[in-house]
């Protein structure tokens, strides 16, 4: 398939940018919370 066949919605693009973002935050809050456990100990 050639890349200038392929063309995302609106849509698409939006859910990918939200699943990204979402993902990103997750992956950050969880960094930050293994940080705050890690200095009670």
């Amino acid at each position: 398939m050639d890349k200038e066949e392929l063309k995302l919605t609106s849509a698409e693009i939006g859910t990918l940018w939200g699943e990204y973002v979402n993902g990103t935050a997750v992956d950050i809050i969880n960094k930050y919370m293994l940080s705050i456990i890690k200095m009670k100990r």
